[in-house]
């Protein structure tokens, strides 16, 4: 199997994962299928869409089932796997220099994308995934690996970023205080705008969309509340 595969666990014990000698082993599936492009590889051992059809069991974990049936959800799927392993490789290097332990790392996004991975994330014509963007948090001194549903948002990363380290920091552009406190006084309103692109949505006002309230746990649909088009 190539690096995706040994990572995920995404491949058939004593299957393509027994070998002797696996010389795609550090290749994520971008990388082999360009090797076989390159190597003028028969179209149907390049594109293994048949396969995925066949052992859609894979993408179920915990009853939730993971639509890797576009284009767009599977080549989006492997970047970002791509992109985790590349990052595991740097953890790895901040570990092996002896700064692991006393340095803070955020991972942030500036958005997420429809793209209809998910059943339990479609609000009727829109999907959450759009505004659930990346972010992970490696603190000082950190152990294990940990995920939460606890409402967050980007604009909670310089909070994030100066806690512990500058007292009651200020914005120097503006002078007010850097705090995330808002976001706890009430649900957050946010908009899936019609129009995103950023030459149609410009100035300082949104475009139409569809508005709602959101709060707790954004992937419970039940903690979504639509208020209007406009």
């Amino acid at each position: 199997g190539n690096l995706d595969e040994t990572t995920l666990g995404y491949f058939t014990k004593w299957g393509d994962g027994a070998c002797d000698f696996n010389p795609i082993s550090d290749l994520n599936v971008e990388e082999v299928y360009a090797c076989l492009r390159y190597l003028d590889a028969p179209s149907n051992i390049v594109d293994n869409t048949e396969y995925d059809k066949a052992n859609t069991w894979r993408q179920t974990l915990n009853g939730v089932t993971m639509h890797l049936d576009t284009t767009l959800q599977m080549g989006h799927y492997h970047n970002n796997v791509a992109t985790y392993i590349a990052l595991g490789k740097w953890f790895d290097y901040l570990r092996a220099n002896g700064v692991w332990d006393n340095t803070r790392i955020i991972l942030v996004s500036d958005h997420g994308r429809a793209l209809g991975h998910f059943d339990d994330l479609i609000l009727g014509d829109y999907d959450i995934e759009a505004l659930s963007a990346v972010l992970m948090v490696k603190d000082f001194g950190s152990g294990e690996f940990k995920t939460s549903d606890k409402f967050m948002t980007i604009a909670d990363v310089p909070t994030l970023a100066m806690d512990g380290v500058i007292e009651n920091p200020i914005n120097p552009f503006t002078g007010n205080p850097i705090t995330n406190a808002s976001k706890f006084e009430g649900p957050q309103r946010v908009v899936f705008v019609h129009k995103w692109a950023m030459e149609l949505n410009q100035g300082n006002v949104f475009n139409p969309g569809a508005w709602y309230d959101v709060n707790d746990n954004i992937f419970d649909r039940n903690n979504w509340k639509y208020l209007g088009d406009y």
